[in-house]
């Protein structure tokens, strides 16, 4: 059987579509992530010690904060798109205690890190990519034997506010029901006066407390409101039943504006008695409860799950339990929130692993406070039968002045990029992995090029027209 003219064209026009990149291009060593449908994203760089916060800075360089490193300032080879190869790799401050927090000021000349106790400042060289003297401790006093992470935000609509996100003590930390504890808590803080520093945890705005470990912080770019994502509690258990398969659920918590919260009375968002739910029938007596709704863990004459709705701060939305969110990120427009999530760690069937958007409008989510199906997934592991150990773990996220997407994944020591696609995608397409082709390598060479993938469904038909176009 002679194939036509006809049917050649439709074949090719059906066919996987390929983009150029003529340089060395990586691949990951594990089964590669998904892409979602108009996308394209590639794996730009490896062989990281933990990668974690990341951040450009005004000359397009990358900020990497490296745990158990320090930072470095990388510069790239920009060939379009997604074809970045690494130019420039320097470890501009050495200091392994550096754990995971780190921002840029406005301006862009002062570089801010944090390890367990405290957070420090460097002056910044954005034409140089280097540091200016030695560090000053912004921040200090925020020891604590767990969740030690320290995640910093500076303020956009607050100018001269950094924020600071501490988790608690323990997986369930009694302490933190004393606001005075500095514990599972998001605080603002004025940083213009540099003679004040070193500033005590304690002084800080309030923004919220009763949070387990809201490790991402992001600012809307409409509103100025704070939003958070919680890593909530693990091994939950409902009058003596353990439920911590598909409970509590981790949260997105809306606070307020940095101004708006040196005015009022902090929010207690419920940690440790109160909870979100994602799975109700899996609650013992949970009695009209639904998802978003706070339980309590124990039940008794001072706390129940009225109280919990009624006394405490309830989530905007609920995500799944051990999802783990570890940042998030606004779109410039604020019509999306970009969130990280890290995966389960002692889940019986793992999830997460995968970086998702919330949709939003006029500085709300769109979806209601009770939905299940607020995430649109956009990078994600097609199977979580080898994670936690040997798969893509979603940290930092950061955009460029092109609106491209860096993304680390801090377990495989890589960044990824990733870029939005013209057109309006079909939901039968996946977008695109770069990888290297057949004819490419991983180790040398610059032959290499991206490859789309897509389901079966969709090249099955167009084999199927072609053949059909041929007689």
């Amino acid at each position: 059987m002679k194939t036509s003219p006809i049917a050649a064209a439709a074949l090719a026009a059906l066919a996987p579509r390929q983009e150029s990149c003529d340089i060395t291009i990586l691949s990951p060593d594990y089964d590669a992530p998904a892409v979602r449908a108009g996308w394209q994203a590639q794996l730009i760089m490896n062989g990281l010690v933990k990668p974690r916060t990341i951040e450009v800075d005004s000359e397009g360089a990358l900020l990497i904060l490296d745990a158990g490193a320090g930072v470095r300032h990388v510069t790239f080879n920009d060939h379009g798109s997604t074809c970045l190869e690494v130019d420039q790799n320097n470890l501009i401050v050495d200091n392994d205690k550096l754990n995971h927090g780190m921002a840029l000021s406005r301006d862009g000349r002062t570089l801010y890190a944090s390890d367990v106790e405290n957070v420090y400042a460097w002056a910044y060289n954005p034409s140089t990519g280097t540091i200016d003297g030695d560090a000053k401790v912004v921040v200090t006093n925020m020891t604590s034997n767990q969740h030690v992470t320290r995640t910093l935000l500076v303020s956009e609509h607050s100018p001269g506010y950094l924020v600071i996100s501490r988790g608690s003590n323990e997986n369930l930390a009694a302490m933190s029901q004393n606001i005075d504890s500095g514990m599972s808590q998001i605080r603002a803080f004025n940083i213009n006066n540099t003679d004040s520093y070193p500033i005590q945890f304690l002084d800080g705005v309030v923004l919220g407390w009763g949070l387990r470990n809201s490790v991402g912080v992001a600012e809307d770019p409409v509103t100025g409101n704070i939003y958070s994502v919680e890593n909530s509690v693990d091994d939950v258990e409902r009058d003596g039943q353990l439920i911590k398969e598909d409970n509590p659920g981790e949260e997105l918590n809306l606070h307020s504006t940095i101004e708006n919260a040196t005015d009022s009375s902090p929010r207690n968002y419920g940690y440790p008695m109160c909870f979100a739910v994602w799975d109700a029938d899996d609650i013992p007596n949970h009695d009209g409860l639904q998802v978003g709704d706070q339980f309590a863990s124990d039940i008794n004459s001072t706390l129940t799950d009225d109280i919990c709705n009624t006394e405490y701060h309830s989530p905007r939305l609920a995500f799944p339990a051990h999802y783990a969110p570890l940042d998030a990120r606004f779109s410039k427009d604020g019509e999306e929130l970009f969130v990280s999530f890290h995966g389960s760690f002692n889940r019986e069937d793992p999830h997460g692993y995968k970086l998702s958007t919330v949709e939003f409008s006029n500085g709300e989510p769109v979806e209601p406070r009770n939905s299940t199906t607020s995430l649109t997934d956009i990078v994600y592991m097609r199977s979580t039968d080898e994670c936690p150990d040997n798969c893509f773990r979603p940290v930092g996220l950061a955009w460029d002045s092109k609106d491209r997407l860096f993304v680390t994944s801090d377990s495989t020591g890589e960044i990824f990029i990733l870029e939005r696609q013209s057109g309006t995608p079909t939901s039968e397409e996946e977008g695109t992995l770069v990888q290297p082709s057949q004819s490419g390598t991983t180790d040398g060479g610059n032959a290499a090029s991206g490859v789309v993938v897509q389901t079966m469904g969709v090249v099955a038909a167009a084999l199927f027209a072609a053949m059909l176009l041929s007689f």
